[in-house]
């Protein structure tokens, strides 16, 4: 078997939520070692996401991937994790088949990156 080879700037992060009679672990993975392969303007981080989620003893796994426009000292994997809900919001696109929408929703997220700038300095 061959050995992963990681990429060299990989960061990883965990969370884990016990509310609503449910327990929830997210687990992230982000790196920018594709984005100069990436034709995506203004990439500059790739992440993998992974929810766990456990309700009534039936548990289910979700991944997810996205790309974000934060660099790694705007944010990083724990602030990927739990930042704002505009962050979040590129999940979703990730994850959505029409283009139309996607559009819409990229706009949407522009328009409130410069707030959450303002809001959520980078450290």
């Amino acid at each position: 078997m061959e050995p992963v080879l990681l990429p060299p700037d990989l960061k990883i992060a965990e969370s884990v939520d016990k509310e609503h009679g449910r327990i929830e672990i997210r687990r992230i993975a982000v790196s920018a070692e594709v984005i100069p392969h990436l034709a995506w303007p203004g990439a500059a981080q790739v992440a993998r996401i992974e929810r766990i989620r456990e309700i009534g003893g039936k548990a289910s796994t979700e991944t997810a991937y996205t790309v974000t426009s934060l660099t790694a000292a705007e944010a990083g994997p724990e602030r990927l994790l739990e930042g704002p809900q505009v962050i979040m919001l590129t999940f979703y696109v990730i994850e959505t088949e029409g283009s139309a929408e996607r559009d819409r929703l990229l706009a949407d997220a522009a328009g409130h990156s410069a707030r959450d700038k303002r809001r959520y300095p980078p450290p």
